[in-house]
């Protein structure tokens, strides 16, 4: 859904609510059917949450509030996501400045062969293809995934 206009959404609510919803679990699952096959889940997970709340939510200024407050919750995860990656391409940085064009391809080889478990630990590329390995807890979708090259 490219072009989004408010006014129509909104005169939409009001002349018919139920077609208005109806669009707009259409809009969502267009979206979340465009999506990339790794983001699909959370974003299935996120919906469902935000259905059961909407359903549960004594008024709808409730579910919006709700809503906003999963928004912002989720913005600060990825705040703090962004800052440890700051910092350790800050802590890197003088390193790489040393590693010469010829070795480049080394440094790329070792960052596509390594991934980070959601606990912090390292796991190799060729480590994360046996499913014997991953704790029961753990699931292919909280493990960051880096494409081999090739």
């Amino acid at each position: 859904m490219t072009d989004f206009d408010f006014a129509q959404w909104a005169q939409l609510h009001q002349e018919d609510p139920v077609a208005f919803d109806q669009k707009r679990e259409e809009a969502l699952r267009e979206f979340i059917d465009s999506a990339r096959p790794d983001s699909r889940l959370m974003l299935e997970q996120t919906l469902f949450t935000l259905q059961m709340h909407r359903r549960k939510a004594k008024s709808g200024l409730q579910s919006a509030i709700f809503a906003s407050n999963l928004m912002w919750e989720s913005f600060g995860k990825m705040r703090e996501s962004m800052n440890e990656a700051r910092s350790v391409f800050q802590e890197a940085e003088p390193v790489l400045r040393m590693v010469s064009s010829d070795n480049l391809d080394k440094v790329d080889d070792i960052i596509h062969r390594w991934a980070v478990t959601p606990s912090g630990a390292p796991v190799a590329e060729q480590e994360r293809e046996t499913e014997s390995i991953a704790p029961a807890n753990q699931t292919a979708s909280n493990v960051i995934a880096f494409r081999p090259r090739g």
